[in-house]
């Protein structure tokens, strides 16, 4: 019966490193797009509030400005 140990033994020790860093590398951007997704969600928020108080002040200058900021994250 073959051990596991020899099975890790016969990969070369670069493959291992290569597939570490792969890893490595898939993790930072999968962070990177929870980061991205929760900024992206925030300022949606803070726009919502925004437009929400131009509506209510009846300003139309701030409503069209910070509409036209949220039409720009929606794409």
């Amino acid at each position: 019966m073959r051990s596991e140990r020899s099975h890790e033994q016969s990969i070369p020790a670069n493959q291992g490193a290569k597939t570490n860093e792969k890893l490595v590398s898939i993790d930072k951007d999968y962070a990177q797009m929870v980061l991205d997704s929760i900024y992206i969600n925030a300022s949606k928020e803070r726009l919502h509030s925004l437009i929400d108080k131009a509506l209510d002040q009846r300003d139309r200058e701030a409503f069209m400005k910070y509409s036209d900021a949220y039409r720009q994250l929606n794409k």
